[in-house]
């Protein structure tokens, strides 16, 4: 499953939307999953669909896929759980947030969160 939302993941940051609907088809067959409704709003933005994106799902990214920057910043922050540091720093869809304060500010939250945790789980190894 991991690697059917990736490759969703992947035609969505490169707004192919053939692809995107091919992979979204495959997920649906290949199981039931729980946040399918962000993945059929995000196909929506990238259509430039807005109204019925916003309608199934807030989530930042179908605010970033609509250019929405300031009301993506604000669903990161309340998304930090789903939003660690490495995907923070890693997912080329917040290529456009990158500059902005409010970012950098939450990425250095999220790093602190990220190296407190590698401290105590890793301690743990063998």
């Amino acid at each position: 499953m991991f690697l059917l939302i990736r490759s969703f993941s992947a035609a969505i940051a490169k707004r192919n939307y053939k692809k995107a609907i091919t992979w979204l088809d495959k997920i649906k067959i290949a199981h039931s999953f729980e946040n399918l409704d962000d993945l059929q709003a995000q196909l929506l933005a990238i259509k430039g669909q807005k109204g019925e994106a916003i309608k199934l799902s807030k989530s930042s990214y179908v605010y970033l896929l609509l250019g929405m920057d300031k009301e993506a910043l604000i669903e990161l922050k309340k998304e930090t759980e789903r939003n660690p540091y490495l995907k923070l720093i890693n997912n080329p869809i917040y290529k456009p947030l990158r500059t902005k304060p409010e970012f950098k500010e939450l990425v250095l939250e999220r790093k602190k969160v990220y190296d407190e945790r590698l401290v105590k789980y890793a301690s743990d190894l063998p």
